[in-house]
């Protein structure tokens, strides 16, 4: 989770809200995206 807020200033919020958007999709969302 860290690793994705880090990613904000470098990517820009709306970059990884797709980004996030996407991983729910997908179904393949793990105790390591949330850790």
């Amino acid at each position: 989770m860290a690793q994705v807020l880090a990613a904000v200033p470098v990517a820009g919020l709306d970059a990884v809200l797709v980004a996030v958007e996407l991983v729910l999709e997908s179904g393949s969302l793990s105790a390591e995206h949330i850790l």
